[in-house]
């Protein structure tokens, strides 16, 4: 085409010597440079009231396919077609809206039309899952009347699927799964439950904690080192508590975008407590002074059915050095020394899981005289020092 770039095309310049309009100076430095001229369509896009994923690949018919031009079109000498399709027009733009100055679409302003963008509707009711559409762009003419593309360009228009769970993590008969996450797989986005429906959605026995139902990803080369889900999969994790070392069956229901339901069932046996998933709650002050009527304490702890207990009594001159010496909270209850007595007791608590679980120690019921000075301290054998690093590495 005679004064045009060709559309899908790349020119290479090699500029030997450049001579002046004016003047005498000529440059004699060579340069060599290459020019990429971007086809006829800027993009191929879809909005969807029902999913934000819609594309060219993944189209609900019930929404609408967009088409971006780099100049205004005139569709009235335009010819484009598509199968099943029931409208086609121009979008919208702020009046003021110009290359330099973009508003978004929840800004209030006088509209007009948008002739770099046309959108396409469908009849969906005649459209099936995982039908491809074609989308015919025969002649593309721009608002100056000149046809932009010299031959047909035919693109394919993929419908949404049925519904289908590709795999989970845990999957069937899994040993030392998870207690903590539960990782979907599937070929179309689900739907988050609100809170309220969750006992609907998912039951499990034996019991669980429910902590959160995670938005969809769609797993993409850049992203799926993150994940455990394939390139173009659906991803979504359901956050739960489980019991630590236990036979499970767990039923979820599971609803896509476009309202396609299925049942996940599986069984499996849960691994150990993470040490990382420990935790200790002390509700005094480091350091009391109280009357023997008043030594009823109260703790709890996260993921222990047990604590060791360490008494040690002291006299106040050794007291006194340890308060201005406090113990390191990660070292071990032996490293006191000078105890003039010492008592180890094991406390079994109540097997809870991923809540609080609420204990109290009466020192009455351990000490022959509660007059006197005493560090107390516990312990868990998994209960150990770590770092959020430590502990997203282990995730």
């Amino acid at each position: 085409r005679g004064k045009l770039w060709d559309f899908n095309s790349s020119y290479y310049f090699n500029i030997e010597k450049i001579y002046p309009q004016e003047g005498d100076i000529i440059l004699e430095e060579a340069r060599q440079l290459t020019i990429t001229v971007s086809g006829e369509i800027k993009q191929i896009s879809a909005s969807s009231e029902r999913t934000s994923f819609s594309s060219s690949d993944f189209f609900d018919p019930q929404g609408k396919l967009w088409i971006g031009f780099y100049e205004d079109i005139d569709l009235a000498k335009s010819r484009i077609s598509a199968d099943k399709m029931t409208g086609i027009g121009y979008g919208q733009k702020c009046k003021d809206e110009n290359e330099n100055l973009r508003f978004s679409g929840s800004v209030e302003c006088e509209k007009e039309d948008d002739r770099k963008k046309i959108y396409l509707t469908f009849d969906y009711g005649k459209i099936s899952n995982s039908d491809v559409l074609k989308l015919n762009l025969n002649a593309i003419v721009s608002s100056g009347g000149f046809k932009l593309n010299v031959k047909p360009i035919i693109k394919d228009i993929k419908i949404i699927p049925h519904l289908k769970i590709l795999r989970t993590i845990p999957e069937y008969n899994t040993s030392n799964a998870s207690l903590s996450e539960f990782v979907i797989c599937s070929n179309s986005p689900l739907s988050i439950p609100a809170k309220e429906d969750i006992s609907d959605h998912i039951k499990a026995d034996p019991g669980f904690e429910f902590k959160y139902w995670s938005r969809p990803r769609k797993i993409t080369k850049n992203n799926i080192k993150y994940h455990k889900c394939r390139v173009n999969e659906f991803e979504t994790k359901i956050s739960y508590g489980l019991m630590p070392e236990s036979d499970y069956n767990i039923e979820i229901k599971a609803i896509d975008d476009f309202g396609e339901e299925t049942m996940i069932k599986r069984s499996f046996k849960t691994g150990k407590m993470p040490e990382y998933y420990l935790n200790f709650h002390n509700f005094q002050r480091s350091y009391s002074i109280t009357t023997p009527d008043k030594i009823r304490l109260t703790y709890a702890v996260e993921n222990m059915d047990y604590v060791n207990l360490h008494i040690c009594k002291l006299k106040p001159q050794d007291m006194l050095y340890y308060l201005e010496n406090k113990p390191s909270y990660t070292s071990s209850a032996y490293s006191i020394g000078n105890c003039e007595k010492v008592i180890s007791k094991k406390i079994e608590l109540q097997k809870k899981y991923w809540v609080k679980n609420y204990f109290t120690v009466d020192l009455e019921d351990h000490l022959e005289d509660p007059l006197g000075h005493y560090i107390l301290t516990f312990s868990h054998p998994d209960y150990k020092t770590r770092s959020r690093y430590d502990k997203d590495k282990k995730q």
